[in-house]
C-alpha cells in the first residue's frame, strides 16, 4: 500500500511540474515575441526603413515578403503558444 501511495505521489509531483514548465515557457515565449519579431526585422533589413525614412510607409520591392515571413513567424510563435497551453490543461492523467 505504502508503494501505491509513493507512486501516486510521484505521478501527481511529476503532473505539475509539467504543468509548471508549460506556463513558464509560455509566459517567456509571450513577453519574447515582440523581442523575436524586431530581431526578425532587423536581420531581413526591414528595421532599417524606420531608421533611415523616419515612420515613413515602407513600401519596397521586399515589402511584402519581409511581411510575410514576420506574419508566418508569428503565427508560429501563436501556434507553439497554443501547444503549451494545451498542455497545461491536458485531460491525461485526470486532469485538474
Amino acid at each position: 500500500m505504502a508503494d501505491m501511495a509513493r507512486v501516486e505521489e510521484k505521478k501527481i509531483i511529476r503532473k505539475w511540474l509539467k504543468r509548471t514548465l508549460y506556463i513558464v515557457l509560455f509566459i517567456v515565449l509571450f513577453v519574447s515575441v515582440p523581442f523575436i519579431v524586431d530581431a526578425l526585422a532587423r536581420w531581413a533589413t526591414g528595421g532599417d526603413w524606420t531608421e533611415a525614412f523616419s515612420q515613413a510607409w515602407f513600401s519596397d520591392v521586399g515589402a511584402a515578403q519581409i511581411f510575410l515571413l514576420g506574419f508566418a513567424v508569428i503565427v508560429g510563435l501563436f501556434a507553439i503558444m497554443i501547444y503549451f497551453i494545451l498542455g497545461i490543461f491536458s485531460g491525461e492523467e485526470g486532469g485538474w
